[in-house]
């Protein structure tokens, strides 16, 4: 079983069961699993596809998870990168990605500012967090959609889901590449072979 119908699973069966906790709210599994196909269809809206690279480039936040099944829903990579990172330590990471997304939070957006748009059009970036103090930032909820256009067929199991910026031995980042069947075995998830 792939992550997104692990969730799935979990909103049908434990709809009001709290999927995680941020704060003070309490997030359920029926409602993370409908944010996530807002957002995959917002996704989709704005062009991307299977195999597409999207940078999450935040603290831990709800936004954060959501983004992670919508991708899931659609096929897209998810290339998470550590939000303490300077900008020195960004643009190659972004360089060596090419996303067809940036979602990262408000409170990075100075960094982002150093990126040339070559590497990361203005366009692509999107910012979750307080926005409406500054005009030109395009919020995360403007991805969100309501549309009933139906969700692609999940992506198989055996797709690249995730990549995941790692060390190398002298000192130069590298990728490391995550399936969804890896992540389902990372997590315990029942997998079935041959999906």
């Amino acid at each position: 079983m792939a992550p997104i119908e692990a969730l799935h699973q979990r909103a049908r069966t434990s709809p009001d069961g709290v999927a995680f906790i941020n704060g003070n709210d309490r997030w359920k599994y029926a409602w993370l699993a409908a944010q996530a196909e807002r957002l995959a269809r917002g996704l989709i809206g704005r062009g991307i596809r299977k195999s597409d690279r999207i940078v999450l480039h935040m603290p831990n936040r709800p936004e954060f998870v959501v983004s992670v099944y919508a991708c899931f829903h659609i096929g897209a990579v998810v290339v998470p990168l550590n939000h303490k990172l300077k900008a020195v330590e960004l643009k190659p990471l972004l360089e060596q990605s090419w996303p067809a997304l940036y979602v990262g939070d408000t409170n990075l957006r100075d960094l982002l500012n150093e990126i040339d748009c070559s590497i990361l059009p203005q366009e692509r970036r999107f910012f979750v967090g307080e926005t409406r103090e500054d005009e030109a930032l395009q919020p995360w909820a403007s991805l969100l959609n309501d549309s009933a256009t139906p969700l692609p067929v999940a992506a198989a199991l055996h797709s690249p889901a995730v990549l995941f910026a790692t060390s190398g031995t002298p000192g130069v980042t590298k990728f490391t590449m995550h399936t969804q069947a890896t992540l389902a075995a990372l997590f315990g998830l029942p997998f079935i072979c041959g999906s």
